[in-house]
């Protein structure tokens, strides 16, 4: 007919197709399909056009999805690597932390190693050129008896000196290697105390100190089981170091016992130590006074010991302490019976 016009619409000519159907019969309707399809066939046609068109369209929304994942999946790794980034200067910072404290603590090590030896030459060469000197003195004869007596007491108080210094290097070898063993047995508390006073009241008479170690104490004894010769050990270094840095007074033990173990005060009216070397007075190779010009002996190994022989026994140790006024110690010895 007529009226009828190429579109460049799929969906017009398809209404054209239904209304050529019912109107123009079957005939019409083919011919006009000839048409379409020969349009659609023809590259410069509209018809031909707008199919390509609506094709772009759907390929572009097919495309959508695929592009909304890919953004999707880009920002989750962008998260990903802004977290893995913050992880690692985290890590990189606090590995680089421990690093600078493990540097400072091998310094600090090194340098009370350093001293340590410092300290160690001179606690055993003094007591070795003493025994020696003395030693020589008494070949060349023609010493009357009261100087050889005198001589044998600094040999022998040398020969002490040496032999604690000694002592407490191979305790401190054996607790490191673990080689240190307990012996677990009932205690004779009064037994101990006395060996205590035995060693140390005539060493406190001739510094002209007082120690007061009561043998029989007012409240009942209950039985502890630990080792005997640890806890002796720990009173022996508490003790020595009461005699050595005491000028006037004393020092004194208390004690009692209870169903949980032994407890000891020990208190001195010495030097006391200073604030500041409190934190550290039990570290190994660390003394008040770390100069070879003190007026004391001491390898720094005393208090370092006591601690060590605390955490074997399961003990408790504190200990209170005013420079110029004196130290108190508090120790806990629990019954050990339990534990084996």
């Amino acid at each position: 007919p007529a009226n009828i016009r190429p579109s460049g619409l799929l969906v017009q000519a398809t209404e054209l197709h239904f209304a050529f159907s019912k109107q123009a019969g079957a005939q019409w309707a083919d011919r006009f399909d000839v048409h379409l399809a020969s349009m659609k066939n023809d590259a410069r046609s509209v018809y031909y056009k707008s199919i390509q068109y609506w094709l772009g369209n759907m390929q572009q929304a097919r495309l959508s999805p695929v592009l909304y994942g890919l953004i999707i999946t880009g920002f989750v790794m962008l998260l990903m690597l802004i977290l893995f980034i913050w992880t690692l200067r985290f890590q990189v910072k606090r590995r680089t932390a421990e690093l600078w404290e493990a540097k400072e603590k091998a310094e600090e090590s090194d340098r009370l190693k350093t001293l340590f030896l410092q300290n160690l030459s001179h606690e055993v060469r003094t007591p070795m050129n003493s025994i020696m000197g003395f030693l020589e003195l008494m070949q060349e004869g023609g010493i009357d008896e009261a100087h050889q007596i005198t001589y044998s007491k600094q040999i022998l108080q040398s020969s002490h000196r040496l032999f604690d210094t000694l002592n407490n290097m191979v305790e401190i070898a054996l607790m490191e290697t673990g080689q240190k063993r307990l012996r677990i047995e009932p205690i004779q508390v009064d037994e101990l105390m006395s060996r205590l006073q035995r060693h140390y009241q005539p060493l406190f008479d001739k510094a002209k100190l007082n120690l007061a170690i009561p043998l029989d104490p007012s409240e009942a004894t209950t039985p502890v089981e630990s080792d005997p010769d640890i806890v002796y050990a720990v009173l022996h270094i508490l003790l020595s170091n009461a005699l050595k840095f005491t000028q006037s007074g004393g020092a004194e033990i208390r004690w009692h016992t209870d169903a949980d173990g032994l407890h000891i005060h020990v208190k001195d009216t010495g030097q006391g130590i200073p604030e500041s070397r409190q934190q550290v007075i039990f570290d190994r190779f660390v003394q008040g006074d770390s100069s070879l010009s003190r007026p004391y002996e001491g390898a720094g190994l005393g208090l370092a010991l006591v601690k060590s022989y605390m955490t074997m026994l399961k003990g408790q140790l504190n200990m209170h302490s005013i420079e110029q006024s004196g130290t108190s110690f508090d120790l806990f010895f629990p019954s050990l019976k339990k534990f084996t």
